[in-house]
């Protein structure tokens, strides 16, 4: 399986985006994807997905319109919360194994 690239999105790319990110490598490992995770801020999303090219963006806080570059992106909270978790983490790995799950 190719390695899928996956962007982490907070307000300041430090604390909930660095939480996030660890939940999600614990996830690709549990499920055995390959997975790179970069992190950055809501104000780098647009340039950071341009050099990176991530399949997938998961943020603890909205997008500005127009930043994702039609990349598929998740409400990242529940991986802080608990609240919602099973079925992010289903949507995660639909998403990374091409079968989006909505």
């Amino acid at each position: 399986m190719n390695k899928k690239r996956i962007l982490v999105v907070c307000p300041t790319a430090a604390a909930t985006s660095t939480l996030i990110a660890q939940k999600l490598r614990e996830l690709c490992e549990r499920e055995g994807v390959a997975a790179e995770i970069k992190i950055c801020a809501t104000i780098e999303v647009a340039s950071t997905v341009a050099a990176f090219s991530p399949d997938l963006i998961v943020s603890s806080s909205g997008l500005l319109p127009g930043t994702a570059g039609g990349v598929p992106s998740l409400n990242g909270l529940p991986f802080l919360t608990g609240m919602g978790v099973n079925d992010l983490e289903r949507k995660v790995v639909g998403i990374l194994s091409g079968n989006q799950i909505g």
